[in-house]
């Protein structure tokens, strides 16, 4: 009990250890927010792109779309997967009018398998529904009509395509958000198509290859925003059937094959190993009665990936989990300040309360007694700033938003922007498990510093602190 009276005594009396206080404080607050924020992104980019993607893709060899509709049935026939997306991607140009063609991806999508709660329904700036996403309205036909008259050209053939809302207008410097409801007017206003143009290869009877371009006319019905710069500034959609036409390899038998992309989900269960292993069995069933072999299962891990397992996820991912090492070792060292700063103010007490040591000592309290009293000095310092520590980080971390629009606001430009770091807000999720091992470590790092002085006192010879007292 005499231990906790001293701890508190010297720490009432001696303000300098407040310091140490809040330098363990801002070490604890700092690794908090910058663990949180780093890994609330990473967290963010996977589920953006199980979102987008779903929770398992098949790479599939070039088939038909009969043949993919037919795997999509057997796949929807699992109790454990309720959505199956199959897209088609390309690239090409998009001529939007004079002076403004820009390198576009093409997506086919299969609009049957889209749900009102995917990012790209919800983000469309006119909500429409479903089955209805690439026909144009009552307007826009008109509008098609008159065109195709001045031009002398045949409108009726015109494709309705849906384009990101970065490749159509730019956002706001400061508030880095799109003005929806000018963009949404420019689109009912649009009096001319646009054009799509990109290239294709075949194999001639003689097994030569032949290019050739294809262009399409297309008419905009929509513009989406899913919330991921990336797709948001690069990416236009259209019919899975339209792409498949246009970049597809036509056989002999007049059958046209590509190779298309299926994105597996399931609302059902998170357990994505579960729906791995479960789109992994129905796609063996498939290709093994489709090509009639015994292909292996370990072909399976090839074609089928979660993901999050995806060659270009991962490697993000890894790279962002590298910059959060090096950020936690920079403001690791500048903690050891922090230990420093508590060993110098014990040494301080130390030397100023020789006379009290020298008393304990005197009248009977061991060496380990002593020790412990400063030893508990620093771990109270350290278990003060932690908790002073865990309400800034946390406070620091949900409020990051509206301190970097408030900072925006002061110097007049954004500082998170979207085209730089993918998001439209900072991804800010506390990480609950990290916060508590930067509490433990705050701790032990205030009682580390702690240990050079319990041992100077506990080295204190009471009958030399006492001779002239």
């Amino acid at each position: 009990m005499h231990k906790l009276f001293l701890c508190l005594r010297y720490l009432r009396k001696r303000r300098i250890a407040v310091f140490g206080t809040f330098a363990v404080a801002m070490c604890v607050a700092l690794l908090i927010v910058i663990t949180s924020l780093f890994s609330s992104f990473i967290d963010s980019f996977q589920n953006s792109t199980t979102q987008i993607w779903g929770q398992v893709n098949i790479l599939s060899d070039s088939m038909t779309l009969d043949q993919y509709r037919q795997m999509q049935r057997q796949l929807l026939a699992d109790d454990k997967i309720d959505q199956v997306k199959i897209s088609l991607e390309t690239g090409g140009l998009l001529y939007l009018g004079r002076g403004n063609t820009v390198g576009v991806r093409i997506v086919g999508l299969d609009s049957s398998q889209l749900k009102e709660t995917d990012p790209f329904v919800k983000g469309l700036i006119n909500p429409v529904k479903t089955d209805m996403i690439f026909d144009l309205d009552p307007g826009s036909q008109e509008r098609a009509q008159n065109w195709g008259t001045q031009k002398r050209i045949d409108a009726n053939d015109i494709q309705g395509v849906v384009i990101g809302i970065g490749i159509v207008a730019k956002p706001d410097e400061l508030t880095d958000e799109y003005d929806r409801e000018a963009i949404a007017k420019d689109l009912a206003n649009r009096d001319e198509p646009v054009f799509i143009t990109m290239g294709k290869t075949s194999k001639k009877a003689d097994g030569s290859m032949d290019a050739k371009k294809i262009q399409k006319r297309c008419w905009p019905t929509n513009i989406v925003q899913v919330g991921n710069y990336t797709e948001d500034t690069t990416t236009i959609y259209l019919p899975i059937e339209t792409v498949m036409a246009m970049v597809g390899q036509e056989q002999p038998n007049g059958q046209i094959f590509a190779n298309a992309n299926i994105q597996v989900s399931s609302s059902t269960t998170k357990n994505i190993d579960e729906v791995l292993a479960n789109t992994k069995a129905v796609w063996l069933n498939f290709v093994r009665k489709l090509y009639n072999t015994q292909i292996s299962s370990k072909a399976a891990d090839a074609y089928v990936q979660a993901t999050a397992d995806l060659p270009n996820v991962k490697r993000f991912t890894a790279e962002l989990r590298k910059q959060l090492a090096v950020m936690q070792t920079i403001v690791g060292l500048i903690c050891m300040v922090a230990a420093l700063l508590v060993l110098v103010i014990l040494m301080m007490i130390v030397m100023q309360k020789r006379k009290d040591i020298g008393i304990m000592r005197a009248i009977g309290a061991s060496k380990i007694s002593v020790a412990a009293i400063f030893l508990n000095f620093g771990a109270g310092i350290g278990l003060a700033g932690s908790a002073l520590g865990v309400l800034l980080g946390c406070w620091a971390t949900k409020n990051i938003n509206e301190l970097e629009q408030t900072l925006s606001n002061l110097i007049g430009s954004k500082i998170w922007k979207s085209g730089v770091y993918m998001f439209s807000e900072i991804p800010n999720e506390i990480q609950w498990t990290a916060v508590f091992w930067i509490v433990i470590v705050g701790i032990i790092t205030a009682t580390f510093g702690a240990v050079v002085p319990a041992i100077k006192a506990a080295a204190t010879n009471p009958v030399e602190t006492l001779r002239y007292e």
